[in-house]
């Protein structure tokens, strides 16, 4: 059974760890601008030449999952919730899944910097997941990367959707969903970046969700428990690492994504 709340966030079930059944909106997302034409510049200008669709072609079928998703009744309230366009570009689909994650962290902080020149992007990974990423089984991630392979990738991401789940109930909680919906992978949240790097800014007196890249996990075993996910720190925007402690946190949140 699938029951999304006004915030559009996955209803937890009893089985599911989560910090709370209902989220108490300490952490939270305020909604970036929705102009797709300005976002679609930012992938132009930051991909320089390196995907092959048009402005009108991105914003139909931005537009078309929109209203797709609120005509589909058990989904439609993740329209509610904060949700950002991307396009992950088909040459990715050639590359190491970390490798091409690592030259699209180079992207985020360009378009991070072009856009906020008074605050600073940092990668506090040490870079670990080059060559280090392979995707959870479960997450559904290789059905959206295959579509790679036919060109250029347009999707929405819903970064707050999970918010307060445990990562290992994350990866449990996509298999309530319909297919058309994958756990989040590397390539579509840092093109979600790439295109809207306000993502987490936020005003008012709450603070913004860490994002959890929960549908891939390190190549290497004794790294199974690292997860990486970006956060603000002030006004800055980082990429980290770390370790799962405990069953949940308030803080993280896990994203859903949603293609054609």
């Amino acid at each position: 059974m699938i029951s999304i709340d006004t915030n559009g966030r996955l209803v937890p079930e009893t089985s599911e760890f989560v910090y709370s059944q209902v989220d108490r909106r300490y952490f939270f997302l305020d909604q970036p601008s929705l102009d797709l034409s300005g976002i679609f510049a930012r992938f132009e200008r930051h991909f320089m030449g390196k995907i092959s669709i048009t402005e009108k072609e991105f914003t139909d079928q931005i537009n078309s999952l929109v209203q797709n998703l609120a005509d589909d009744a058990a989904h439609k309230e993740l329209l509610s919730g904060v949700y950002v366009p991307f396009v992950i570009p088909a040459y990715l689909s050639q590359m190491d899944l970390g490798e091409a994650f690592a030259e699209l962290v180079n992207l985020v902080e360009k378009s991070f910097a072009s856009e906020f020149q008074k605050y600073e992007f940092h990668d506090y990974t040490d870079k670990n997941y080059s060559k280090n990423m392979q995707i959870v089984p479960t997450s559904r991630i290789d059905e959206t990367y295959k579509k790679l392979k036919s060109g250029d990738l347009i999707g929405l991401y819903f970064p707050a959707a999970l918010a307060g789940f445990a990562i290992p109930s994350q990866r449990d909680a996509i298999g309530r969903l319909d297919r058309k919906f994958a756990l989040s992978g590397p390539l579509e949240v840092a093109c979600a970046f790439i295109g809207s790097p306000s993502l987490l800014m936020k005003s008012g007196e709450n603070y913004p969700n860490g994002l959890v890249i929960a549908g891939v996990q390190s190549v290497e075993p004794n790294q199974r428990n690292d997860f990486w996910y970006f956060e603000a720190y002030g006004f800055n925007l980082n990429i980290n690492c770390r370790s799962m402690v405990g069953p949940a946190s308030e803080y993280f949140s896990g994203g859903l994504t949603l293609v054609d």
